[in-house]
C-alpha cells in the first residue's frame, strides 16, 4: 500500500530546477549529453543529446549513474563502466566502455503530501480512506489478474513439454518481426533517436528467435486444441468481452466497440478470445491441484 501510495504521490510530482550550485545527488533528474567509445570507437548507438535520466533509476549499466552523481551543472567528466556480461548487445557484454557526460542542467522532483487536501486532485474521492479504499481494491484484483496469468504460463509450459515440434521458420521470422517493431518503440518512447533504435532492435533479431519459437508454437498448439474440441467465437463471446473491457477501464461500452471496428483488431480479439475459451476448457478437464502459498510471496 505504501508503495502504489508513493507512485500515486510520484504522479503529482513538481520538477524544479537546482538553481544553487550544488553537484547532483541521487533522485535528481539530470540533463545530458553523452557518447560511448569501445576500444577507442565512437559507437552511435551510445551517443545522445539533451537526455533526461534519474539517477539511481538503475537505467543504465551498473556504475554509470553513481559516477554522474556528484557532477555539478556545466562539467564534463569520463565515465568509466564495465558492460555486463549477459547485456543483449553481443559486442558490449562484458566490454569496457568509456562515456564523456556532459551535465547541462539539474532538476529536482517535489512531492506532495498525502492528506485530506492532497484528495483535492481528485474527483472521486471525498477522503483520504476513500483514496486509500479503492488503491487496496485495485492492487487485489491485479493480484488475481497476475495470479491467473501465471497459472496460465503452467497450463502452457506443461503443454509445450508435452508436445514437441519445430515451428514453421516463416511464421518465426513474423514473430520476431513483432518484436522487433515492439522494441523498436520503447526505445524511441525511453528518448532514443529514430536512428540508433532502429540499428539496435534490428541487431536484437537472434536473441529473439527463442522467444518467438515459443510463442508460435503455444499459438498452434491452442489453435490446434480448438479446432480438435469445436471451440469458436460468437458474436456473443465479443459482445460479452467488450462489456467486461468497458467495465475493467469505467469506459462507456461504445468507445471500446469503436476501438475493434478495425478488421485486424477485430481478428486479434477474437483470436484473444478463444485462447481463453481453450483456458477454460484445459482448467475444466486437466488434473489440476490447487495448493496454497505459505509466507512472503
Amino acid at each position: 500500500m505504501e508503495k502504489r501510495l508513493g507512485e500515486i504521490r510520484k504522479m503529482f510530482a513538481t520538477m524544479q530546477d537546482i538553481e544553487d550550485d550544488r553537484p547532483a545527488a541521487m533522485g535528481d533528474f539530470v540533463t545530458i549529453d553523452f557518447s560511448g567509445t569501445l576500444d577507442g570507437e565512437a559507437l552511435p548507438e551510445l551517443q545522445s543529446e539533451n537526455y533526461t535520466l534519474e539517477l539511481g533509476s538503475q537505467r543504465f549499466v551498473p556504475g554509470y549513474e553513481e559516477q554522474v552523481a556528484g557532477m555539478r551543472k556545466g562539467e564534463t567528466k569520463d565515465v568509466n563502466v564495465t558492460f555486463p556480461e549477459d547485456y543483449h548487445e553481443k559486442k558490449m557484454a562484458g566490454k569496457n566502455v568509456t562515456f564523456k557526460v556532459a551535465l547541462k542542467g539539474i532538476k529536482e522532483q517535489k512531492l506532495p503530501e498525502i492528506n485530506e487536501e492532497f484528495i483535492k486532485n481528485f474527483d472521486k474521492y471525498d477522503t483520504l480512506d476513500d483514496l486509500k479504499s479503492d488503491v487496496r481494491k485495485s492492487m487485489e484484483e491485479q493480484c488475481l489478474r497476475q495470479s491467473d496469468t501465471q497459472f496460465k504460463d503452467k497450463i502452457m509450459e506443461a503443454i509445450l513439454q508435452a508436445n514437441e515440434f519445430e515451428p514453421p521458420p516463416s511464421l518465426v521470422e513474423r514473430q520476431i518481426f513483432y518484436m522487433i517493431s515492439d522494441t523498436h518503440k520503447r526505445m524511441r518512447s525511453a528518448g532514443m533517436d529514430e536512428k540508433n533504435a532502429m540499428e539496435l532492435s534490428f541487431r536484437m533479431h537472434d536473441q529473439f528467435k527463442q522467444d518467438a519459437e515459443k510463442s508460435v508454437r503455444s499459438f498452434l498448439i491452442l489453435k490446434k486444441i480448438a479446432e480438435k474440441e469445436s471451440l469458436t467465437v460468437s458474436d456473443e463471446d465479443v459482445d460479452k468481452y467488450i462489456n467486461e473491457l468497458a467495465q475493467l477501464h469505467n469506459t462507456d461500452v461504445e468507445v471500446v466497440k469503436s476501438a475493434y471496428e478495425d478488421e485486424e483488431r477485430m481478428s486479434s480479439l477474437k483470436s484473444e478470445i478463444l485462447q481463453k475459451k481453450v483456458f477454460d476448457f484445459i482448467e475444466r478437464e486437466a488434473n489440476i491441484k490447487v495448493v496454497e502459498k505459505l509466507g512472503m510471496a
